[in-house]
């Protein structure tokens, strides 16, 4: 799958962006243990310079999508899962 892509980042926004429309399909529902890991890596690679750019405008409208209060509780959930493996 990696060689689909030009770089590793660009794999790894690929993989948010899908994240993005995972959530958005129906925000209600508990999405899997993989993705809120991999939302809460989402929201860590927004510190670094190099993927803020791409990442912030994304995480901010899933934020805003969610609910502010949604939003925390699945990167809680996600902490918790990464901290048990």
């Amino acid at each position: 799958m990696y060689a689909s892509f030009k770089t590793k980042q660009a794999l790894f926004l690929a993989c948010f962006a899908r994240l993005s429309e995972v959530l958005a399909e129906d925000p209600e529902e508990d999405p899997s243990t993989p993705l809120v890991c991999f939302l809460y890596q989402c929201v860590a690679a927004n510190g670094d310079p190099g993927m803020s750019d791409a990442l912030k405008p994304g995480l901010l409208a899933v934020r805003e999508s969610l609910g502010e209060a949604r939003f925390d509780a699945l990167l809680v959930e996600g902490a918790r899962a990464l901290i048990r493996r």
